[in-house]
């Protein structure tokens, strides 16, 4: 269930829903390896970032075809 300010639905191996403003929507997923999921969905068409690393691990983000915001994440 979607709280009051729609911050999150569901976190930990599932996906995070965020509503940033009006117009931003963001899925988050996790994977195993962001290398690899970003070489698969590059290959597929997908426009997606280039591999960005923080201390808590490295994700992607690209735009599905309703122009939501996607970010997959790999943890470490």
């Amino acid at each position: 269930m979607v709280d009051s300010r729609r911050r999150r639905i569901h976190r930990g191996g599932g996906f995070v829903l965020r509503r940033l403003g009006a117009a931003d929507l963001i899925f988050a997923r996790s994977c195993d390896d962001i290398h690899s999921t970003r070489d698969q969905l590059s290959a597929a068409g997908v426009d997606v970032s280039e591999v960005t690393t923080q201390p808590w691990g490295t994700y992607i983000t690209a735009t599905d075809p309703d122009e939501n915001k996607v970010m997959i994440t790999q943890h470490r």
